[in-house]
């Protein structure tokens, strides 16, 4: 027993590396309260590379709750407060919904280094102008997810990935119609090495478009589509990772809902600026 080590004795640089992989809600408020040496390891930028934001309405409770004596609730102006803790390391980033249009327009800013963008459909539809200068500014991305109902905004997304991210290799799209434009638009990505539409209406015909377009396809998954069937397997022995569990042809698909009914103008923008950020409108 004499010899056992405390867990505050843990070498600061283990400790970095055993944060930076833990959950951003665990990193916020259950780390900093363990002890001193943890704390101090905590405020290393390099525990702050993976930035996935939780969307949960009880991570927000527990956190002003938390803070709940604090002059400044952190549930007001969480983005701004991580993006100061990563000190412009982070290298993934997964955004909420709730981030408002001044945030996002800092994404290239607090965030230079960025290798993994996730971006929820709700913030492509309100904020397409703003998705598009993202693609053209960060450089360095190598996956990006996306989501739009508009094929078009997504052709034109494509369109810059190609002229713009020479490293991009995976692509996450959420779209509930993968279209002959937008399946052109992907062939014409032919470095894509990991390929993700699930929950889409996808025709058999662009399904084997791309398929036999990417040469380089390490993975693709096409999980709960509309279009096909599972015979598909039999013509995807070049791709190493191929899956379609759920996925189903029109004839099956009679109780197929769209998941997104409307048009943009159903969902109004956040107007709020108290985001940490002065406008720049």
């Amino acid at each position: 027993m004499k010899d056992m080590r405390k867990w505050e004795d843990m070498p600061t640089e283990f400790l970095i590396n055993i944060f930076g992989r833990v959950p951003l809600e665990s990193r916020l408020l259950d780390i900093p309260l363990v002890c001193k040496p943890w704390l101090q390891a905590l405020r290393n930028p390099l525990c702050w590379q993976k930035l996935d934001f939780p969307a949960s309405v009880p991570f927000f409770s527990k956190l002003r709750s938390s803070y709940e004596y604090s002059r400044n609730p952190l549930g007001i102006k969480l983005i701004p407060l991580i993006f100061n803790l990563s000190q412009r390391c982070a290298t993934s980033l997964w955004l909420p919904e709730y981030c408002s249009r001044n945030e996002l327009l800092h994404v290239p800013e607090e965030c230079p280094g960025l290798k993994k963008l996730v971006l929820p459909a709700y913030l492509c539809r309100v904020h397409p102008d703003i998705i598009s200068s993202l693609v053209v500014k960060l450089k360095n991305l190598e996956f990006l997810g996306i989501g739009s109902t508009r094929s078009d905004w997504i052709v034109e997304i494509f369109k810059l990935i190609g002229v713009h991210l020479p490293n991009l290799s995976s692509l996450w799209v959420t779209s509930r119609n993968i279209d002959d434009d937008v399946a052109l638009a992907i062939v014409a990505l032919p470095k894509l090495k990991h390929l993700y539409m699930n929950e889409a209406e996808l025709s058999k015909e662009n399904l084997l478009l791309i398929m036999r377009s990417c040469k380089e396809l390490v993975s693709l998954y096409v999980l709960d589509c509309t279009g096909f069937d599972e015979e598909i397997l039999k013509l995807s022995s070049s791709i190493q990772n191929f899956c379609c569990d759920g996925s189903t042809s029109y004839d099956e698909s009679n109780c197929y809902m769209d998941i997104y009914d409307g048009d943009d103008s159903d969902y109004d923008e956040d107007e709020s600026d108290d985001d940490g950020y002065d406008s720049d409108d």
